[in-house]
């Protein structure tokens, strides 16, 4: 650690230990509404480079504190109830537990433990912001109106700033980037930006115009972004939303719009196939190529994907250890970094290989139950009645396994899409143990897939 570090590092020390102070001591109606403003600390410290370093990293000892406040914060609140502290009930899925007991584990073979265990902190760290939050609104919409504001605000932030001052809001490739370190960072959260208001237009939700207006402009953001992957997925996931919220209506005028739009889809895709003769797919992906000025190959990501796959063979059961690769020419990415002529990158711009490469096919395998449980559990939520929540959390879920194709966020501490995918998994499993204690018996029996109805129960219905 140099010397700007360490003064960086007691500076922001000071000033947020005593920021948190004040509002402990002087601000109970602030600390008590955490649930309320959090959202737009998540935001702010998960895009903007606090200190420098990457975001999803612990590479800037600023960010470190800052985020270390923020969970230390949230714990607190999370444990204070009717003017007493107690131990907290975290709501957090079993298989979640283990997965986090394996990163632990991985120490032991890490390159790099030091950095292993911060990782891991992070982690945990997430996800007791997710419980509070959580616990904090049971009866509201949760995500899905919460972060309507702060995405609003941030996104109208980066479009001013790229009015005024293109410079600073613009790469050198012409991109967006906004107040962010790279436009891929932009990209990702103009398209969960765009979801979210999306969703809300879908599910009627006030101020419909206005959020309209602010889909237009989060989508002119995301496109502005130049990044390939952030449009075509908000093309895919934006009409299972509206396919998936049009089905859980299931009116008369849902059932008609489904058939209609997709006659029209079909009509004008095989339209298209006859009249020039070529693939409607091909076309929608040369153009959106050609309109992000992308190649490809994905600017460079195949060669980096082959280099990766040779360093995950390695160690291919176990991984390297959680966290114990990407740390810069210091670590094991040197390894890599060293044959690219860009960069360096911080990630394998691809999530299913950084995942396997540092936990192994154990830790996948582990990982992998997570999200499938929690796949599960979304299907329970629109059996019982939830169907708008499920599809909320069905396409965030969606989404992040089409985004992690080409961009990496599984794992990976404070990145955005990481933070959402967190606190959707604890939302969703605080809803279900909810919604299952409050179904009769028979009822809970079906929505848990693991039990079935005897045939007792089956002639007595």
């Amino acid at each position: 650690m140099n010397t700007s570090s360490i003064v960086d590092f007691f500076v922001v020390a000071i000033v947020f230990s005593a920021s948190l102070t004040l509002l402990l001591v002087f601000s109970r109606r602030v600390f008590c509404n955490m649930h309320r403003w959090i959202q737009y600390v998540l935001l702010a410290f998960s895009l903007f480079q606090f200190g420098g370093g990457t975001t999803g990293s612990d590479s800037s000892t600023v960010r470190q504190v800052l985020w270390g406040g923020v969970f230390v914060l949230s714990f607190i609140r999370l444990s204070y109830h009717d003017g007493a502290f107690r131990i907290p009930a975290l709501s957090i899925p079993l298989e979640v537990y283990a997965l986090i007991g394996y990163l632990c584990i991985s120490v032991i073979w890490s390159p790099m433990p030091g950095a292993s265990i911060k990782r891991i902190a992070q982690i945990a760290g997430v996800l007791i912001v997710g419980c509070m939050v959580s616990h904090e609104t049971r009866g509201d919409s949760g995500m899905a109106t919460s972060f309507i504001l702060p995405s609003f605000i941030i996104v109208a932030i980066g479009v001013l700033l790229a009015a005024v001052a293109p410079g600073i809001a613009f790469d050198g490739d012409h991109s967006l980037r906004a107040m962010t370190s790279h436009k891929n960072t932009w990209g990702q959260f103009s398209l969960l930006a765009s979801l979210i208001f999306l969703w809300n237009i879908l599910n009627g939700t006030k101020y419909r115009s206005l959020l309209l207006w602010m889909l237009a402009l989060t989508c002119a953001s995301l496109f502005l972004s130049r990044s390939a992957t952030g449009v075509v997925t908000f093309m895919v996931s934006g009409t299972v939303m509206i396919y998936a919220t049009l089905a859980v209506k299931r009116s008369r005028i849902s059932n008609v719009g489904i058939v209609l739009a997709t006659a029209a889809v079909v009509i004008l895709l095989s339209g298209y196939g006859i009249i020039t003769g070529e693939s409607p797919f091909s076309a929608l992906y040369e153009a959106v190529f050609s309109g992000t000025g992308k190649h490809h190959t994905l600017t460079g990501r195949t060669y980096l994907w082959n280099l990766m796959l040779a360093e995950a063979e390695k160690h291919l059961v176990f991984g390297i250890g959680y966290g114990g690769f990407w740390n810069g020419m210091l670590g094991p990415s040197a390894s890599v970094i060293q044959f690219l002529n860009w960069g360096p990158p911080t990630q394998a711009h691809n999530g299913y290989i950084d995942v396997v490469n540092e936990i192994g096919v154990v830790g996948w395998c582990i990982f992998g139950i997570v999200l499938a449980r929690h796949g599960m559990r979304i299907a329970a939520l629109a059996r019982a009645g939830l169907g708008s929540s499920a599809v909320f959390h069905g396409v965030l879920l969606f989404t992040a396994l089409i985004i992690n194709y080409t961009e990496s966020s599984f794992l990976r501490t404070t990145h955005v899409w990481w933070i959402f995918l967190s606190l959707s998994i604890i939302e969703v499993y605080h809803r279900y143990s909810h919604v299952k204690l409050s179904l009769p018996v028979r009822l809970r029996v079906r929505t848990d897939h693991r039990e079935r109805s005897t045939p007792l129960e089956q002639g007595a219905g």
